[in-house]
């Protein structure tokens, strides 16, 4: 196997690995739509539920990626703002 031969399957396996690291993270990165459509949507939320199963049970068992996914989740659902005050009412 001359020098040429070894450093294609060199950069092949090198794109494999980078392809199979970017679609793990927008794997990850799909459960924030995928939220927002259970939401709006209920019948999809067992089956998608499903499909994030792992980065569910991550979440639960690892801390550190519970806080991360809370918050990037609180980006597709944002908290309720507060109602305004009954008219009338001086704050």
């Amino acid at each position: 196997m001359d020098e040429r031969e070894q450093k294609s399957k060199g950069m092949g396996c090198v794109l494999v690995g980078a392809m199979l690291v970017f679609f793990v993270f927008l794997y990850v990165l799909g459960i924030g739509p995928a939220s927002w459509i259970a939401e709006r949507y209920p019948s999809t939320e067992y089956f998608l539920e499903c499909v994030y199963l792992p980065v569910i049970f991550t979440a639960d068992c690892w801390k550190p990626m519970g806080q991360v996914l809370e918050w990037y989740l609180n980006f597709w659902h944002p908290p309720a703002p507060f109602p305004p005050p009954p008219p009338g009412t001086t704050i």
